[in-house]
């Protein structure tokens, strides 16, 4: 073809890519009812109430307990700042990643597996389990991964180019993909076995200078990495206390916390299957990198990998994480029905007895793989659209309604319920504002401190919290300064006495 017609043709191509994409996210927005859901992921309301506190003025870690890194709640309360505390707001921010990490997906997959695996790949992505959900709840997990497949598309760039400008973007969005959540992790043994791929074992397109020294490797590893410590160390000088850390290793791996998330809250591995079309064209993709040697597939099988050993190792494993399965097994799905189907054109001629054999048997595979996929994609795709669009809204809520009626004159609150008081407006004392279980857990809260916060603050509403009150012992505190007002259940709503 004539260079200029396929330079005019890869122009128009890119043109559809950009607009699928746009697509995508306006799509999501249209579907998701963003302004008026009550809530969409369970800690919607954990990161919501953050934000509040944090926009009106109630620094973390110094007066808001967080276990947790601080971008995303801050970006968050930044927007609460500009144009006031809405769930609208912040759920528009988590669209806004959803599509960076749908559009660096795409992208990374199509540089290494082309186009055609790309758009297989992301529509395997977006019918992986609870993908469209989190891609609408204001929580940590899609901001994460989202810049950690952006960092994966801009060390892409360097591969290609080998200009240090893409390197020190790779590490300075890695290094905030850390500040959103420690999990983006995950990505690092991936870039670092890609990188020796790249460099040492001649796997995937080859530098200008194939096979460099090891002072160049050495130099690349450094502005990389100190590339993720500038971005990383910026953040931890512009938020964090002394003690940050030390409430992290405590809330996540204290002797506590390992003891009472020893069971119960381990990874339930028959729950891979119920994305049986997922889990079988990955297959197939693993099968075609041990066949035919594909180096593109070793970045997403390390991947897969490290995510497998992670989470069977680590505890509490919460439903959430299944999306840092998502992004390898739909990279590996789609390389594998693509390029599977690629590799077994049928021969002219010059093929064996056991030749035809083996062909016969690769076909009858993917065909199977194939069908399983067209059954169960759309299927689940249904499945994760039906539990946008039936969310309960705020206004139906009786929680919500029961506060807003006696919010007048009310300055704090308390309750776990903490997506009812973002709703009704209410804020919660800071240092009570989010009490997960690991936090109780590592012993980093008890009885006498809750009810010392309690006293300082007398919050004028408690929102019953049955849990609350039976590890803290709340009972008589309870019946001491507060009367009951509201007892219709699911609803128990004290006001303070006088």
């Amino acid at each position: 073809m004539n260079p200029e017609r396929q330079e005019v043709r890869e122009e128009a191509w890119r043109w559809l890519d950009r607009v699928a994409l746009v697509a995508f996210g306006v799509t999501l927005c249209w579907l998701a009812p963003l302004r008026t859901a009550l809530q969409f992921g369970t800690a919607e309301g954990y990161e919501l109430m953050k934000a509040l506190l944090v926009s009106q003025g109630h620094p973390l870690y110094r007066e808001v307990w967080n276990d947790q890194p601080p971008l995303h709640t801050e970006l968050v309360a930044l927007l609460f700042r500009l144009f006031g505390p809405s769930a609208y707001a912040g759920r528009l921010l988590g669209v806004g990643f959803a599509m960076v990490l749908v559009g660096t997906f795409f992208g990374v997959v199509r540089v290494r597996s082309g186009r055609a695996a790309g758009w297989m790949g992301v529509a395997l992505l977006m019918a992986s389990p609870a993908f469209l959900e989190l891609s609408v709840s204001v929580m940590l997990e899609v901001p994460a991964i989202a810049l950690g497949m952006a960092a994966v598309w801009a060390w892409d760039g360097y591969r290609r180019t080998e200009r240090r400008r893409w390197l020190v973007a790779s590490g300075l969005l890695f290094g905030c993909a850390l500040q959103v959540k420690l999990t983006a992790a995950i990505f690092g043994p991936a870039l670092a076995l890609d990188w020796l791929a790249w460099r040492r074992w001649r796997w995937g397109p080859q530098p200008k200078t194939a096979r460099p020294g090891w002072r160049v490797m050495a130099g690349e590893a450094a502005l990389w990495s100190g590339s993720v410590g500038l971005a990383f160390g910026a953040v931890v000088l512009a938020f964090y206390q002394w003690d940050t850390l030390s409430v992290f290793w405590g809330s996540h791996f204290s002797v506590g916390t390992r003891r009472a998330a020893a069971t119960g809250f381990e990874f339930d591995w028959p729950s891979l299957l119920q994305a049986p079309g997922l889990v079988l064209s990955a297959s197939l993709g693993v099968m075609l990198l041990m066949w035919q040697r594909r180096a593109e597939l070793l970045f997403p099988l390390v991947l897969l990998g490290t995510v497998l050993i992670v989470h069977a190792v680590h505890r509490p494993y919460w439903y959430y994480y299944a999306l840092h399965f998502a992004p390898p097994l739909a990279w590996l799905g789609a390389a594998g029905l693509v390029e599977g189907g690629r590799a077994l054109r049928w021969p002219r001629a010059g093929l064996s007895r056991w030749g035809w054999v083996e062909l016969a048997l690769g076909v009858l595979l993917w065909f199977l793989v194939l069908g399983t996929v067209l059954t169960d994609w759309p299927a689940r795709l249904r499945t994760e659209v039906r539990r946008l669009t039936r969310t309960v809204p705020a206004s139906a809520d009786p929680a919500v309604i029961a506060l807003r009626q006696r919010a007048a004159g009310t300055r704090w609150i308390f309750t776990e319920h903490l997506i009812a008081a973002f709703w009704a407006r209410l804020p919660v004392p800071p240092e009570l504002a989010v009490i997960p279980a690991k936090r109780v857990w590592s012993g980093q809260i008890d009885g006498p401190e809750f009810r010392h916060y309690l006293a300082a603050y007398q919050p004028r509403l408690l929102l019953g919290s049955p849990g609350v009150t039976r590890d803290f012992g709340l009972e008589a505190y309870l019946a001491q300064h507060y009367r009951l007002v509201v007892d219709e259940p699911p609803v128990e709503l004290y006001v303070r006495r006088p």
